[in-house]
C-alpha cells in the first residue's frame, strides 16, 4: 500500500510530464527545470509557464522571470501602475538577484547538457 505522501508525488509527477508533452523541443522544459531548482513548486511553475508561452512567441528563461515578477509576484504592484518605479527597478536590478542568478546558472547548464 502506498502512502499518501508517494501518491501525491506521483501525481504531482504525472501532471509535469502532461506539461513537459505539451513542448516540442527541449528548451521550454529546460527553462522549467532550471526554475525548479531554484524554486521546488514544479507544478505551479509549469502551469505559470504554459500561461508565460501563450503570451511570447520566443520563451526565455530571462523573459519569464520577468513575467512572473509582473504577473505573479508583484502583480498588484503592476497593476495599480508602479506610480513610484518599485517594479522598474526590481526588474532592472535582477541581474544583481541570488536566485535568478542561480536559475541563469542552470539554464546555461540545462542547456548544454541538452545539446550533446
Amino acid at each position: 500500500m502506498k502512502s499518501k505522501e508517494l501518491i501525491e508525488q506521483e501525481k504531482l509527477q504525472d501532471e509535469k510530464d502532461k506539461i513537459f508533452k505539451v513542448y516540442d523541443d527541449n528548451i521550454p522544459n529546460t527553462i522549467i527545470l532550471a526554475f525548479e531548482k531554484v524554486y521546488p513548486d514544479t507544478f505551479d511553475i509549469a502551469k505559470n509557464y504554459l500561461q508565460y508561452t501563450k503570451e511570447t512567441s520566443r520563451p526565455t528563461y530571462d523573459g519569464f522571470w520577468i513575467w512572473l515578477m509582473k504577473n505573479l509576484w508583484y502583480k498588484d504592484m503592476f497593476s495599480k501602475g508602479d506610480e513610484f518605479g518599485t517594479g522598474k527597478w526590481l526588474i532592472d536590478n535582477r541581474f544583481n538577484d541570488r536566485s535568478y542568478i542561480e536559475i541563469k546558472k542552470d539554464y546555461e547548464l540545462l542547456k548544454k547538457i541538452n545539446e550533446k
